[in-house]
């Protein structure tokens, strides 16, 4: 559940919203009541979608379908405005948690509350097939347990409003075939109860069903879809129709106490609006229909008995459905293949170090993401073979995730932009993080600059490009890696670098300047020193940061307002053809490394497709804070005239030289220790 933003409408047609409960590509969903009315889950649509007449017409056809929908065990449609300026559709939210939440929170479920929940849901099923429904997203997530029952939470939406070509929105339960139909409900069906009976995402937990289930799950696990049972073939195998038996004591209490909570979120004093706070990673989450509501009282923790030790598909599992970060060290196993072949000529463009040290990313647009044991100069993995300009590699603070720009193609434009994904290096899963609403320029908006929260629990994406372009569409997005929601949006000014503060606070470099931003809010504290950069370092564990404007680095302290030191690179050249590279700071040694290059007259080195620095001619300077010593003045083009990462206990950097090798160099003498091939 996450607070209102302040763009958050407090009122839609008779609700009141109380909570932001999470978001897709065409609605944003909120927890919201209405006087004489059960509470409800309520989409409201995009602005972006609202005038598109084909999808009007498609969604009220979806919502009026619904509204003939009566089944005890599917949560109906209350209320909806079809003929507004915005669309919203109002589905009754019954208290009570998530399967989902419900086991991940107390381990499966005892065998006796396995035959409740299944008649309820094959019931549920075959009353929406009945009308010519399927409901094409069934999973955990979408299975509410009320005190009383079991029941379908977002009958078909999710599926039918976010993913109009039918690309499975939850893969793990869904059948080899795709699409939504009636036979694809029936294998959702059987991987939900998997996942009940076992806690392991998806079929992989047939395995733990108990015996007198295992047949009839098995036999809605098959690949043919014509040999899968019916959904009312289900309800009468399993005794029915009647109503399912009472829930276990210890089930129904979990249940009653998530009830007690909602009812009092839900008749609380109106909450004033505001951005969201940040999140820790581990918060348990109720979900329903794509929406995230914390129910769980404080302070009680009600088992429903021994957890069953999970197999080994089940942490991987688990953290693919979330994007969330495994914690296990970079060199302890990969998920990732063997690299394709051998590498002669890597030509770097980008280089960093993963957080325990062990591993080094290397991008190229020859070869992509390369992942490299970089102390036996072996390569481990290569995840993608494809990269956006030099890629950007950084790696989170926790764990062993990298963030990566990708390519992405638009079709106002010849060439590509650029898309953030995550590469989580022990379980091999790969994420595309989302961003805020795409602007109506998007074509303009073509860089993107991707920085982890401290914490490692966020994600910020901001764009870049044209500097012309100031509109009213946010350019930074905050993605919470445990749900790979949008928790925030801000900005409106295409954003060349950023950083986070230890603090959690944001800053980001645009043509405005510096602007320091509350990730928590949202709101812009201050904007300064306009800027001709396209770089910035910030300070750990200080209110200052380090950027270069017109060949003078800055080292500037924005909560003092005092410049701690600058220097001249008095090599710059300052025309059309000249442009940095990088900006690195080494806080330990008080040195700051700082790249720029001249392009080659002939070379249009930003417009090539397989991008290569080595085309142009680098230069590197080093400064030394304290005594303002450039330390690379008389070394001419040396080894670190380009991009280059520090080792993070300091001992060691990453350099790529001027034709494009990475060497290990040590960062007292300067010395090459050894070249990474």
């Amino acid at each position: 559940m996450y607070p209102l933003h302040p763009h958050d409408p407090p009122r839609v047609g008779p609700y009141r919203l109380h909570a932001r409960l999470g978001e897709d590509t065409c609605t944003r969903v909120y927890l919201a009541s209405a006087p004489g009315r059960p509470a409800a889950a309520l989409r409201v649509v995009r602005s972006e979608h609202t005038s598109d007449p084909v999808f009007r017409e498609t969604f009220t056809l979806l919502v009026e379908t619904a509204r003939d929908q009566h089944s005890t065990y599917v949560a109906p449609v209350l209320d909806a405005g079809l003929q507004r300026a915005t669309l919203w559709v109002a589905v009754a939210r019954p208290a009570g948690p998530t399967l989902a939440e419900l086991v991940n929170g107390h381990g499966p479920l005892p065998v006796e509350a396995l035959r409740p929940l299944a008649l309820a849901l094959a019931q549920g099923l075959a009353d929406l097939h009945a009308t010519g429904r399927a409901h094409g997203s069934l999973r955990p997530d979408a299975v509410l347990v009320s005190p009383h029952c079991a029941l379908i939470a977002d009958p078909g939406f999710e599926r039918a409003v976010t993913e109009p070509e039918y690309s499975a929105p939850h893969p793990v339960f869904a059948p080899p075939e795709g699409g939504p139909s009636p036979a694809a409900d029936v294998f959702a069906w059987a991987a939900t109860l998997c996942f009940a009976a076992s806690g392991v995402e998806g079929p992989r937990g047939l395995d733990r069903v108990p015996f007198q289930f295992r047949g009839l799950v098995d036999a809605c696990l098959k690949i043919d879809p014509n040999l899968r049972p019916a959904a009312t073939d289900l309800v009468h195998m399993l005794g029915g129709p009647y109503p399912p038996d009472p829930w276990p004591p210890a089930v129904r209490e979990v249940a009653t106490r998530s009830e007690e909570t909602m009812r009092r979120l839900l008749y609380a004093a109106p909450p004033a609006a505001a951005s969201p706070a940040p999140r820790r990673r581990r918060t348990v989450a109720l979900v329903a229909g794509g929406a995230a509501l914390t129910l769980v009282a404080a302070g009680a923790v009600w088992a429903l008995g021994p957890r069953a030790a999970p197999g080994p598909a089940a942490p991987d599992t688990d953290r693919a459905a979330t994007g969330r970060i495994t914690e296990a060290g970079c060199l302890e196993g990969t998920g990732f293949p063997d690299p394709p072949g051998e590498i002669d000529d890597l030509d770097a463009m980008d280089v960093a170090f993963s957080p325990d040290g062990d591993l080094l990313a290397v991008t190229s647009n020859t070869h992509g993401l390369t992942l490299w044991d970089w102390r036996e100069g072996v390569e481990i993995a290569r995840p993608t073979e494809h990269v956006y300009k030099t890629g950007d590699p950084v790696f989170a603070p926790v764990g062993c995730m990298v963030a990566v720009v990708l390519p992405k193609e638009v079709e106002s434009r010849v060439s590509d932009i650029g898309s953030v994904s995550t590469y989580d290096i022990p379980s091999g899963e790969t994420v595309e993080r989302p961003e805020p609403p795409t602007p109506a320029r998007e074509s303009e908006y073509s860089g993107r600059t991707a920085r982890f929260s401290p914490d490692g629990t966020r994600l910020a994406i901001a764009r870049g490009g044209n500097i012309s372009l100031i509109g009213d569409e946010a350019t930074v997005g905050l993605v919470d890696l445990s749900t790979n929601e949008i928790t925030g949006a801000w900005g409106t000014e295409p954003v060349t670098d950023a950083g986070f503060t230890d603090d959690g606070r944001f800053l980001t470099l645009g043509p405005a300047g510096v602007t320091v931003w509350d990730s928590g809010t949202g709101e812009a504290l201050h904007t300064e020193r306009r800027s001709s950069s396209t770089f910035l370092a910030a300070v750990p564990g200080h209110d200052q940061y380090v950027h270069v404007d017109r060949g003078v680095v800055t080292w500037w302290d924005f909560g003092r307002r005092a410049v701690v030191g600058s220097f001249e690179l008095t090599s710059y050249i300052g025309t059309a053809n000249t442009y940095l590279t990088h900006v690195t700071l080494d806080p330990e040694r008080e040195r700051v490394h700082v790249g720029w290059a001249i392009r080659h007259p002939d070379e249009d080195v930003w417009n090539d497709p397989e991008i290569s620095d080595r085309k142009s001619t680098n230069h590197g300077h080093l400064w030394d804070l304290e005594t303002g010593e450039d330390l690379m003045a008389d070394e001419g083009e040396h080894h670190l005239a380009r991009p280059l990462a520090l080792h993070p206990d300091g001992g060691v950097i990453a350099a790529i030289d001027q034709d494009g090798s990475v060497n290990l160099v040590d960062a007292d003498t300067l010395e090459i220790l050894h070249p990474l091939l």
